[in-house]
């Protein structure tokens, strides 16, 4: 066999174990080896499986997280909403990972400072994890919290406490 049957080549396990380190070098903090090692396997991940694959797309959405650890926060709000418009034609608007691509645009829009639109998509994914998972499941309880300060940064004091009161919080 040739070389790249022993090294993996390009099996998908091999696309994914990279992908895997590649997280764990972003977790470790050497983002621009991650970067470089991102490029490489996203290539790998979109030759083998395709532009709107699961895999390409999971790769793609820690792209994202990885911009905007680099503090590229333009760069990643576009690329999570890439993510979040693939999610959605693939898999529907009530999937999970639909719903964190969701949640993950809208934290970056409101670290862009565009808290009207943030507050908006963080409203809709409070809305879909209450009827989902539960008021009391973890994701609903730090939705809830995240659109209650997001409300107060809007200076819409009053919905803000509102929903911390629902949650059992001080507002």
């Amino acid at each position: 066999g040739d070389s790249k049957d022993v090294s993996g080549g390009e099996h998908p396990e091999t696309s994914i174990a990279i992908n895997n380190l590649t997280a764990a070098l972003r977790g470790l903090g050497n983002l621009n080896k991650a970067t470089k090692m991102f490029q490489k396997v996203f290539d790998r991940i979109r030759h083998i499986s395709g532009v709107e694959h699961l895999d390409t797309i999971s790769a793609i959405s820690n792209f994202a997280i990885m911009l905007r650890a680099l503090g590229q926060l333009d760069k990643a709000g576009k690329t999570f909403q890439k993510v979040l418009d693939i999610r959605t034609r693939i898999l529907g608007e009530e999937h999970p990972e639909t719903i964190v691509a969701m949640n993950n645009l809208a934290n970056i829009l409101g670290e862009l400072g565009q808290l009207g639109e943030a507050a908006k998509i963080k409203k809709d994914v409070l809305d879909k994890r209450r009827r989902m998972l539960s008021e009391d499941h973890p994701n609903t309880i730090s939705t809830t919290n995240n659109l209650a300060t997001t409300l107060k940064q809007l200076g819409q004091l009053d919905k803000a406490a509102k929903l911390f009161r629902e949650r059992g919080g001080a507002p």
